[in-house]
């Protein structure tokens, strides 16, 4: 998509009319906790009204910092492909409401991020044959999510992830914000996505008062590695797996990750590797190369 000039006329009539309003109704839906109560997860699910196969659905988690509309461009490059897509903001991002502080758990045993969306999955899209697409921070929690409820994945792909390597909390400050000024020299004036603002919610920011205690949990756990690679290699085998790294990206680049140096294909359990030619933030800059690797993926090596 050129980053100047004007929307063409058949993609500005699907956002003004298919699109744009869909993203307007975001929706919020109850999900009960291990620790008893609820909490409103919000989401909103798009498409252009000619899917590929109207059982099936692209469900979006996004990584640090960010709710549902982060990751809104690629959602809709997604669904320009003919895909229903699902984006959802995790506990404590965007308009869903924060977890409960400290009993809101993530550890070697417990995933209380996971089990809440297994429920969400379990509630909301109950008989799709849901494709898991989670991007940085949220590939590591959509491994652990195959890992422990298989049931309800048909395939994962796990966009330039983090999580699963060791690294110094300021160097990855430092790189972090240094890739995000050159993501937004590259995705400056993307006229696509000024379109798709438009009709965004206003959400909660992600740096709140009363969110900075998870915050920073979060980016403790992405700058030590962790016990992500052991539930990766315990995905079962039936679960087709796509890991999609950025030539670009010196955040988390592929070099460094556990999950590149385990390319060993086991059973039945088809392993790809794909290189995008991008920043880290594959869901906006270019984020219509990635809806046409993810898109790939699913329809020739899953169906």
């Amino acid at each position: 998509m050129e980053k100047t000039g004007t929307v063409p006329e058949k993609d500005l009539q699907i956002i003004q009319e298919i699109i744009g309003p869909q993203l307007k109704q975001g929706k919020r839906v109850k999900v009960l906790t291990t620790r008893g109560g609820a909490l409103a997860i919000d989401y909103c699910i798009i498409n252009d009204g000619n899917q590929h196969f109207s059982n099936e659905i692209f469900l979006l988690i996004t990584g640090f910092g960010s709710g549902w509309t982060g990751i809104a461009k690629f959602g809709y490059d997604l669904a320009i492909l003919g895909n229903e897509v699902c984006m959802v903001s995790m506990p404590g991002y965007g308009n869903s409401n924060d977890p409960f502080l400290p009993c809101y758990v993530i550890d070697k045993t417990r995933r209380d991020d996971v089990d809440i969306l297994a429920k969400f999955i379990e509630k909301v899209l109950p008989e799709k044959k849901v494709h898991l697409i989670g991007h940085s921070m949220a590939a590591e929690i959509i491994t652990n999510l195959a890992y422990r409820h298989p049931k309800f994945i048909t395939s994962i792909v796990l966009l330039t992830p983090a999580g699963f390597e060791k690294r110094g909390r300021l160097e990855v400050v430092i790189k972090f914000i240094a890739n995000g000024i050159m993501h937004s020299i590259a995705f400056r004036g993307n006229k696509v996505w000024a379109e798709l603002k438009k009709f965004l919610p206003k959400e909660k920011n992600p740096f709140a008062l009363s969110r900075l205690r998870q915050r920073l949990g979060e980016w403790n756990r992405l700058c030590c590695k962790n016990k992500s690679l052991t539930a990766f290699k315990g995905i079962s085998k039936d679960i087709p797996i796509a890991c999609m790294w950025a030539a670009k990206d010196f955040v988390f680049p592929k070099e460094g990750s556990s999950l590149f140096s385990f390319k060993k294909v086991t059973g039945s359990r088809y392993f790809s590797v794909v290189l995008l030619p991008l920043w880290h933030n594959v869901t906006m800059e270019g984020s219509e190369k990635t809806a046409q690797a993810v898109d790939d993926f699913v329809r020739h090596q899953v169906n």
